[in-house]
């Protein structure tokens, strides 16, 4: 994610990185560890929605960036992990 925090803000792009800047941060921090399940689904959700096809997927500048598609991995693995989590209760 750091990467392509970089490329956004090298390509002026600075809308998308707050979101992805405080996730990083939380991630950093040990915060993301101690929030609940729900929320961990909804920031998971909400950066799976600014990264997707249909936001800066379609940038016709990311839509074959190996960082951007690397993060779409990891979100949609740990956003599995999450939901399983909340199954179980």
């Amino acid at each position: 994610m750091q990467r392509l925090a970089q490329k956004l803000a090298g390509m002026g792009m600075f809308s998308a990185l707050e979101n992805i800047s405080n996730f990083m941060a939380a991630v950093q921090s040990g915060r993301w560890d101690q929030l609940p399940a729900e929320e961990q689904r909804h920031w998971l959700t909400l950066l799976r929605g600014l990264l997707g096809i249909r936001a800066l997927g379609d940038n016709e500048r990311l839509s074959s960036d190996q960082d951007l598609s690397d993060c779409w991995t990891i979100i949609d693995a740990q956003l599995t992990a999450v939901e399983r989590r909340i199954s179980r209760g």
